[in-house]
């Protein structure tokens, strides 16, 4: 009929009392490929073995009964694949969602924990809402690589193996201040020399205190600062010390500290 919207998604049925809804988004592009060369007389063959490829462009969302729920997202590059699948509930002004995958598996940026970054780890994650004072406690268990390691081959020869694990840059690099407080000044001490930080040399978000230099130092960090009025110089870093306003899980800290 004229004048009728398309479908929301490509199946939606009735199963009993649950509504299931089923959408599909995308293409899988599948080739056979043989090349040699064929001839009568003189008799030639030549020829590569049968190369099988596959191109996969799909989204997939499963919804059931308006509470449980998959998606998946796949692609060519299988490191880029993200699934996840839930469930949420909402009863007595309290909503529950229970989420697993490896999309989205994160919290809420804090001042001082930084937690759920990067965004691409498995794990779970369930959250408990109050939607009449809209109070908020989550729980989070993730599995995050804490090392990665890169091979180049040159025939059956390897050439070179590089191992980068976050342990090499967590000390020196990221601090905690108090929220609200502005940096005037940023410098490292050595000996009787002091070097100042340009701007383009740190990200610093003033309402939530944290800061992330672009690259770690081994000296001696200070900061003059201006907090409710006040300024003073503070201590962020001496080497091979516990400091007290340095963040140690700097591979869980946004890069834009937002």
């Amino acid at each position: 009929m004229a004048g009728d919207e398309a479908p929301e998604a490509l199946l939606a049925t009735q199963i009993s009392d649950m509504e299931v809804t089923l959408f599909l988004k995308g293409s899988w592009q599948a080739e056979l490929l043989h090349t040699g060369i064929f001839q009568f007389i003189p008799f030639v063959y030549g020829g590569n073995p049968l190369l099988f490829t596959q191109i996969p462009d799909v989204y997939i969302l499963l919804a059931i009964a308006d509470s449980l729920w998959f998606e998946a997202q796949i692609g060519a590059d299988v490191s880029k694949n993200i699934f996840s699948a839930g469930y949420y509930k909402e009863e007595n002004a309290k909503l529950l969602s229970i989420k697993i995958g490896n999309s989205g598996i994160n919290m809420k940026n804090q001042a001082f924990s930084g937690l759920g970054n990067p965004s691409s780890s498995f794990g779970i994650k369930t959250d408990i809402i109050n939607t009449q004072n809209l109070s908020h406690a989550e729980a989070m268990l993730r599995w995050d690589t804490v090392s990665y390691e890169t091979y180049t081959f040159y025939g059956y020869e390897e050439e070179t193996k590089i191992v980068i694990s976050p342990a090499q840059w967590l000390r020196g690099k990221a601090f905690a201040l108090e929220p609200d407080t502005n940096i005037l000044s940023l410098y490292t001490v050595k000996q009787t020399q002091t070097t100042v930080f340009f701007p383009d040399a740190y990200e610093y978000n003033a309402q939530t205190g944290i800061l992330v230099l672009k690259e770690p130092i081994t000296l001696e960090l200070y900061a003059t600062v201006s907090h409710n009025g006040n300024v003073s110089t503070i201590q962020l870093y001496i080497p091979n010390n516990d400091n007290q306003y340095e963040l140690k899980n700097v591979y869980s800290i946004p890069g834009d500290v937002s």
